[in-house]
């Protein structure tokens, strides 16, 4: 197998992993969103651990992608993990703001 093959298959896995963490991770952050006055606080927090977990493996497995694509002679869009980390510390900041309004 050549190189530029090799480099397109662990591209390929590396697209299929990231695509599954970032559907979990906005799937759970929903979640949180919805049922934060409905459930316990244990598993809100542990809700929050994971989401924090999930979103540094997405941040991890995008990393790992972009180091592939430029070897493959492509052009990283940086952009595209800020905006990711940027829309799920708003998601994050809602929810909060949402359990905050509870209390009062």
């Amino acid at each position: 197998m050549s190189k530029t093959d090799r480099i397109k298959e662990e591209l390929g896995w590396l697209k299929i992993v990231f695509g599954i963490c970032v559907a979990i991770d906005v799937s759970l952050v929903g979640w949180l969103a919805q049922n934060y006055d409905r459930t316990s606080s244990v598993l809100i927090i542990f809700g929050f651990i994971a989401v924090v977990i999930l979103t540094v493996v997405v941040v991890w497995v995008n990393r790992a992608a972009m180091k592939r694509f430029k070897e493959f002679g492509g052009r990283v869009m940086v952009w595209f993990v800020v905006a990711a980390l940027v829309v799920l510390l708003i998601g994050l900041a809602i929810v909060v703001h949402d359990i905050d309004g509870l209390h009062h």
